[in-house]
């Protein structure tokens, strides 16, 4: 998976490991989704927490392995749009919210 961020960081030269970082109220939830950086996720998790749910997502990378994040989605958004276990969710990491580490 390709990744537009904007972090002020110098690009990464292909085939160095990074580790990439997104705060879990930083992940959008979206419906149908013009943002960059969208991808469809299926929902491995819902804790409740009050005014939100701690998601638990998962997709696949274009190396064939899983990636998992964690989103925070206020509890009206979870119940509106019927979010729930095992059923796909289409999500977006805003480029100015990601972080890019050297590994």
């Amino acid at each position: 998976m390709r990744l537009n961020v904007k972090n002020g960081r110098s690009p990464v030269a292909l085939g160095k490991s990074i580790t990439v970082a997104i705060r879990p109220e930083d992940v959008v939830v979206r419906e149908a989704s013009d943002m960059p950086n969208t991808v469809t996720a299926r929902v491995r998790g819902l804790e409740f927490r009050g005014s939100l749910y701690r998601a638990t997502l998962a997709f696949p990378t274009e190396d064939g392995k899983t990636c998992t994040v964690r989103a925070d989605i206020p509890s009206e958004i979870v119940r509106r749009s019927r979010i729930a276990v095992n059923e796909d969710l289409r999500v977006a990491f805003p480029p100015d919210r990601i972080r890019v580490y050297a590994a």
